[in-house]
Order: C-alpha cells, then sequence, then structure tokens
C-alpha cells in the first residue's frame, strides 16, 4: 500500500527546531526537511536511512550546500531532526510522528489477507467445499477438497486456551506508578496522554515490563539525570520513556561513575535529546 502523504504537526513552523534550523541554514533547510520527510516516506517508510551518508541524504532532500554542514545541523542536539547510531542515520521519532506511514507493511498484509478471504469465498460458490486445517505459526498444515455431501464429520479438537496478557490500561498504570516509586526527584506525572500511551505501546514492542522498571530504578540512582550536571537539567517521564533514551539508561550510561557520570558525548546529548521544549 503505497504512502501518498505525510503528517505536519501545525506547532511545526513555530518549534524551537524549526526556528534553529531556519538560523543554521536558512529557508532552504526547511524546505529539504520538509523534502526529505516526503522522499523518506515513500522510499524508507521506517525511517531507517539504510546505507546513506552525507551526499545521500543532502541529495534526498535537495540540499545544494555543503552536505556534512546540512547532516550535521540536523544530528545537532539543537535541532534532532536526525539520529546518528553506529553509522546509521535514522529520521527522528519517525514511527510516533508517522504511524500511518511507519506502519504501512501491515496494512498492506491485512489488505492482501482480505482479498485472500474474498477469493477463496468466491471458489466456495462453485460446487466444491475446501475445508482447511487448524492453522500453526501462519503455516496451513492441511488443504484438503470434498465434494459437497461426501464430507466427513469433523473430529471435535479443544480449543487453545488463551494467553492472558494484561489490560493496556492496567500497563499504563503500573509504568506510571513504577516511575513515582523509583525517580522521586523528577517531576510528577499527573496524566498518562494518548501521546504518552503511544510512547508506551512503541517502547513495549522492545522492552519488557522487568526491563522498563529496572530502566527506571537507574534513572532514580543516577545524578546526572537527577540534575548533576552543566546545566542542571533534570529528566521526565517523557524523556525516559522515549525508546533511544531508555536504551542508554538500560545500557548503564547514565549509571554513576566518580565524578564524570557519562561521557562528554552522552552528556551533550543528554540536554536535549527527547527533552518537551520541542
Amino acid at each position: 500500500m503505497a504512502n501518498t502523504d505525510i503528517r505536519i504537526d501545525i506547532n511545526f513552523c513555530d518549534n524551537p527546531k524549526t526556528k534553529r534550523l531556519i538560523r543554521k541554514l536558512g529557508h532552504e533547510g526547511f524546505f529539504c526537511i520538509i523534502k526529505l520527510w516526503a522522499v523518506s516516506a515513500r522510499l524508507y517508510p521506517k525511517g531507517i536511512l539504510a546505507k546513506c551518508d552525507c551526499i545521500d541524504i543532502a541529495d534526498l532532500a535537495g540540499w545544494n550546500g555543503d552536505p556534512e554542514e546540512f547532516c550535521n545541523t540536523l544530528v545537532s542536539e539543537k535541532t534532532n531532526f536526525l539520529d546518528l547510531e553506529d553509522g546509521v542515520y535514522s529520521l527522528h521519532d519517525w514511527e510516533e510522528n508517522q504511524p500511518w506511514v511507519y506502519n504501512s507493511d501491515i496494512r498492506s498484509g491485512i489488505a492482501k489477507k482480505n482479498i485472500e478471504k474474498r477469493w477463496n469465498k468466491k471458489k466456495k460458490t462453485n460446487g466444491i467445499k475446501k475445508e482447511y486445517e487448524p492453522y500453526t505459526n501462519g503455516i496451513q498444515l492441511v488443504d484438503t477438497v470434498y465434494p459437497i455431501g461426501n464430507t466427513p464429520s469433523p473430529l471435535p479438537s479443544p480449543s487453545p486456551l488463551p494467553i492472558p496478557f494484561p489490560k493496556k490500561k492496567d500497563i499504563y498504570v503500573e509504568i506510571q506508578k513504577a516511575y513515582h516509586e523509583h525517580c522521586k526527584k523528577l517531576p510528577e506525572v499527573f496524566k498518562i496522554t494518548d501521546k504518552r500511551k503511544s510512547s508506551i505501546n512503541s517502547l513495549l514492542q522492545e522492552f519488557t515490563i522487568d526491563q522498563i522498571i529496572e530502566a527506571f530504578k537507574k534513572a532514580g540512582k543516577s545524578s546526572f539525570i537527577n540534575g548533576d550536571n552543566k546545566s542542571t537539567w533534570k529528566a521526565s517521564f517523557d524523556w525516559i520513556i522515549n525508546k533511544n533514551n531508555m536504551l542508554k539508561i538500560v545500557e548503564g550510561n547514565y549509571d554513576n561513575k566518580g565524578k564524570k557520570v557519562v561521557s562528554d558525548i552522552n552528556s551533550v546529548n543528554a540536554d536535549w535529546i527527547g527533552v518537551s521544549e520541542i
């Protein structure tokens, strides 16, 4: 299913990140980030600019200036339109900001299944009844065709027991309580908004509840995250539930390590990535 549009927030033009981008690269830079999003929606719907270097990204965006200056500005903690990890560029918060584009492959799969259902329904009207055994892990085990009137009686089979999953509402409440319990020096969370629910849903695709709670424990013990840094910046709930920041916390990037809590590079990034002023 082709992507034909992208979503742009109505406050995008007045966003501090956008103003910094224009101040650094001019209005051409503003146009180029829009074009980069549009091209990526078609070529890189997951937001990961695989095998793209600065020159490739500049070409995709239509930037005519220095490619390195363009990419460095987009990666900068002051603008942060791009993420750079292990040499791979990706669009910042793409899944959260462009869910329609990001999930296009899922919609395409559902559409194909619906077409197959309609096709199989038509075939059943030709005097032949097709009986299918249950599917296992998406693989069809038996496909037997019987003429109508000679269909054997189906053997009784027990229904599989449903796997108990906690309700989404319970998960949000559990995560909110764990944050308050272990991050007592950080700002309180008064409401789990739809945006926060989206971030938590995205988080649960890569982390277990236990890992998220462990991250809250680490964040609560981290001097840097609790304001002991050059700018006296403190993390927030929204910052912690950002997938990139959560991974750094789990991996121990912000654990107390003598006088220096984290490396200079992580200190700079931590001041801005995911901060709610954006």
